[in-house]
């Protein structure tokens, strides 16, 4: 098992507050049930989809999950290591080493004032390379293998379109091979064409590293095409989960059944 998910839980509100929640919001503070007691695994090389409205808690997640944000309870363990425990020098190497990130923003994964290859070569230099040469090589094969061409490598991400600044992070993410890879709805916001690009990268990318992803969505046809398992959220709640065939073929939760019959 490559990763280990317990009771992970967040509130947003007054700590102090004995909380009272309708739906997902205290009536007593009006904080707001990001997670509760959300629990999963994931075997090495297995994609699982996250899928919910918005609001629902799923990038919230995926941010503890990368270690952005402090969960208020529960435990994370990457090949039997509780993340959580960890001082923050060890939680920046696993990230470096065995995690990629990519944000559902380009500009939060990516620094605008640095070009494209300077972006990917940033993780191996986190990674400990040094040679300048080893770094510019492997920046412009990894730019390739998400089909950006080598004459652009020095060009800046605000000259790209968002879904080629989305092809920038994917790069920066498997940069040093991880482990887990996480995707933040990588393809909102994009036209149908340029969403079954990204698709079609990840799943050649997935299929050539057989790395472990994460993909977190609010549309049940993404997760269809990509993953094999499906956890659904609701008001920072898993309210159903299984095979993605059979959560798609004979949803249970009223909720599940909803977004089944918006995609039919």
């Amino acid at each position: 098992m490559l990763l280990e998910v317990n009771g992970i839980s967040k509130i947003y509100g007054d700590p102090e507050c004995n909380h009272e929640f309708k739906g997902n919001r205290c009536i007593k503070c009006g904080g707001i049930l990001a997670l509760d007691n959300i629990s999963f695994d994931l075997d090495f090389g297995e994609t699982l989809g996250i899928v919910g409205e918005s609001g629902s808690g799923k990038s919230t997640l995926l941010r503890i999950l990368y270690m952005d944000i402090e969960p208020d309870k529960g435990e994370e363990k990457l090949n039997g290591i509780n993340l959580f425990s960890l001082d923050s020098k060890r939680k920046r190497d696993i990230r470096v080493k065995h995690m990629g990130m990519v944000y559902q923003s380009p500009k939060e994964g990516l620094h605008y004032n640095m070009s494209v290859s300077a972006n990917v070569a940033e993780k191996l230099i986190d990674n400990g390379w040094r040679n300048f040469e080893k770094l510019k090589n492997t920046s412009i094969e990894l730019l390739k293998k998400v089909r950006i061409s080598e004459n652009r490598i020095k060009d800046y991400p605000y000259t790209f379109s968002i879904g080629m600044q989305q092809r920038v992070q994917i790069a920066k993410a498997i940069a040093t091979n991880p482990d887990l890879l996480l995707l933040d709805e990588p393809t909102a916001s994009l036209d149908v064409t340029v969403q079954a690009e990204i698709l079609d990268l990840i799943k050649q990318i997935q299929r050539e590293m057989d790395i472990a992803i994460i993909l977190v969505s609010h549309d049940l046809r993404v997760i269809k095409l990509l993953a094999e398992r499906v956890i659904v959220l609701k008001n920072g709640r898993i309210v159903e989960a299984g095979l993605t065939d059979q959560i798609l073929e004979d949803p249970q939760h009223e909720y599940t059944q909803k977004l089944v019959s918006s995609i039919l």
